[in-house]
């Protein structure tokens, strides 16, 4: 389905309320995931990195949108940009903005404001970090935090540092390559 025919579609469909969101992403997360385990075992236990699991794991997740109201959107493995510029987060030090790139994100690519009005749904959809569970505690609370500045929602979408995830996803696999925590962010916080 080309990104044109999926914009009338959007019109003509119901679109989802803002309550609704969070939960049809968690959802067609869900679902993505569920395929993603069960076809790609081998990947799964074979210990590649985690940026080839993620790569692998948004091949599943951009057919599970292809049907869905957020079909406008991109999927996009470790992604550094924000309107043209390093993607940046605000730190919970109160030190300097600073650089990320995220794992997997769901969004719009939006250039500008204008780009971002054919977006029902704002530019950021849904942030993802992946981990294995032999990663050092620091690494992993870095990315949880992490979460949590994406989807802090504070109303300003043309501030210069990322936010507005509407889900933040910790994904954790264990030693055989197994999800072992799946935890979801919401407006700054673990839900």
């Amino acid at each position: 389905m080309s990104k044109s025919t999926c914009l009338r579609i959007i019109k003509v469909s119901n679109l989802a309320t803002a309550e609704n969101v969070f939960d049809e992403l968690v959802e067609l997360f869900k679902s993505a995931n569920e395929k993603f385990e069960k076809e790609e075992k081998d990947l799964l236990e074979s210990d590649v990195k985690e940026n080839c699991l993620c790569a692998s794991l948004a091949n599943y997740i951009r057919d599970s949108i292809k049907g869905s109201e957020f079909c406008n959107y991109y999927v996009d493995v470790e992604y550094n940009r924000n309107r043209g510029k390093t993607k940046k987060i605000d730190s919970f030090s109160g030190d300097e903005p600073t650089n990320i790139v995220c794992d997997l994100i769901v969004h719009s690519r939006a250039k500008s404001d204008y780009d971002n009005k054919k977006y029902s749904y704002g530019d950021n959809l849904l942030a993802l970090e992946m981990k294995k569970d032999y990663r050092s505690p620091e690494e992993k609370q870095k990315d949880r935090e992490r979460l949590m500045q994406l989807t802090m929602m504070d109303g300003n979408e043309s501030s210069k540092n990322v936010r507005g995830y509407k889900v933040g996803i910790y994904y954790e696999l264990d030693s055989m390559g197994h999800p072992k925590i799946i935890d979801y962010y919401a407006n700054g916080a673990l839900v």
